[in-house]
């Protein structure tokens, strides 16, 4: 070797980001996907009047997020020990917008339901990659804070997510759309 130090990119992203823009960022994510996964829900009761599904109908919805979600914790939960954390939450976000787009656009059950199945899956791959990388950027000076994130984000970001989604529900115009 010639003594030239080579930094592994995530040290160079590092430098260029900032610990805490970096762990500001990805809690952001947890944040924003967690809000998206919730905002759909008040919505529900307005596609159950139009196309006149049974509650039964309405528990597959909900449940179809719920096993998808399971199914991408269980199984891609170390993906981005493996691929990185930039790719698979890239990946995951790309999902997520798909998912929000067939939600604006959705012609009945089984669209609604694959838009909560795609949805789930995106969301399962970039809490995992997400939360990983909390603990990645976490200050070695102040433990704990990775932590405190990974437990209060996604209930901040779906209580922020239903929240917002009825005030829109009750005052938007369109708020299929909306």
């Amino acid at each position: 070797m010639t003594g030239v130090t080579v930094l592994p990119s995530h040290s160079r992203r590092l430098n260029a980001l900032g610990r805490r823009g970096a762990f500001r960022l990805h809690a952001s994510v947890l944040v924003g996907l967690l809000a998206a996964s919730s905002a759909p829900t008040p919505l529900y009761a307005l596609y159950q009047a139009a196309w006149h599904f049974s509650a039964m109908t309405l528990t597959v919805v909900f449940s179809a997020y719920a096993l998808a979600l399971l199914v991408a914790l269980l199984t891609a939960g170390t993906l981005s020990d493996h691929l990185g954390r930039r790719p698979v939450l890239a990946g995951a976000l790309l999902a997520e917008a798909a998912a929000m787009a067939a939600f604006a656009t959705p012609n009945g059950v089984p669209a609604l339901i694959a838009a909560r199945i795609l949805q789930g899956l995106a969301t399962g791959v970039a809490t995992s990659a997400a939360g990983a990388a909390l603990l990645d950027f976490e200050d070695p000076e102040r433990p704990g804070r990775a932590t405190v994130a990974n437990g209060i984000g996604p209930v901040a970001g779906m209580a922020a997510g239903v929240l917002a989604a009825t005030a829109l529900v009750q005052y938007a115009p369109a708020p299929t759309r909306t």
